[in-house]
Formats: C-alpha cells, structure tokens, sequence
C-alpha cells in the first residue's frame, strides 16, 4: 500500500465498498463490472488516497467480498465503507473495434446528421434492449426535462465516434 494519490481523468470507479463481512477485515463490494465478478481480475485497486497491490477479492452469495493487505481487522476497515473502489484506466482491456467503455463517452459531443450540436453526453444508462445516452444541452439553465435520451445503436442512430475529437455523430430527430 501506497499513499500516492491518484490524479483525477486516470482512474474509473468499478465498484464501491458497502460494509463491513464479520471480524477479520472482510469487506462486502458491490461490482459496476459486467459480469460483477470480472472485479476479480484488477490489481492493484485504489480506495480511497491509498493503492493496494494484492487485494483477495472472493465471490459470497449474491455478492463479492475484499479483503486489503494489512488491514486484519473490523475497526480498521470500518472507514473504507462508502468509499469508491477505482482502478486506472490503462488496466481495462482494448474494448475492440467500434466499442467503447460508458466512461470513453460520458462528456462526448453529440451532433446530429445537420451538424447541430446536441449536447453533451452527460450519463450512460443501461435499459435491457440497449444502452441509452443521456444528452445534456450546453448551457446552465438546462433542466432535466431539456435532456435528450438517445438509443446507443451503432450503424442506426450513432453513425460515428471520435474519441480523438471528443464528438459523436447521431441520426437523430429531423
């Protein structure tokens, strides 16, 4: 463990500590990975303003539990409960071809097929059938009933992405 922070823009949260499992340091995680289990496969993880290079991470019933290095006991883990659970960006795997990871989106933006500038993608909502972009229009006194929800469909709404250029393209609206 290190007490080197993280600098913000480096790092994604991919779960989050939700209390504390029995007496020996055991920490109960909720997973953001798809599946929650692929949680398992980063080392080190960030909690709070430390990294820890050697996590235990178990599956337990419905959910997953960590176990931190030199932290052995209740009282001492006791603190983490509520905090984000974050790696760098760089330990994710290449998403592929014409895929992205929600966190490449989030603060895209949008421009429909007239090359009006819709917003910016401000959440990414996972719905079932698809994923769902949550556009916000520029400008401060936007409200939520300003937000442009947009099917994430590649080849059908979303004709293009430019990570490089910070821009998605839409086939949206008129």
């Amino acid at each position: 463990m290190t007490d080197s922070s993280p600098t913000v823009g480096e790092t994604i949260v991919i779960g989050s500590i939700v209390g504390v499992h029995g007496l020996g340091g055991w920490l109960k995680v909720k997973s953001w990975s798809d599946p929650p289990e692929q949680l398992m496969d980063y080392s080190p993880l960030i909690i709070g303003d430390a990294i820890h290079e050697t996590p235990q991470l178990k599956p337990h019933k419905k959910g997953l539990r960590l176990k931190l290095p030199n932290l052995d006991d209740r009282t001492a883990v006791e603190s983490l409960v509520g905090m984000d659970i974050l790696i760098r960006a760089d330990q994710l795997p290449d998403a592929g071809d014409d895929q992205y990871y929600w966190h490449q989106l989030v603060g895209l933006t949008v421009i429909d097929q007239h090359q009006n500038v819709l917003g910016q993608i401000s959440k990414m909502l996972e719905t079932g059938a698809n994923d769902v972009m949550m556009v916000s229009p520029e400008g401060s006194d936007a409200g939520i009933e300003d937000q442009l929800l947009i099917p994430y469909v590649l080849g059908q709404y979303v004709t293009s992405v430019d990570l490089q250029q910070g821009q998605l393209h839409v086939d949206w609206g008129i």
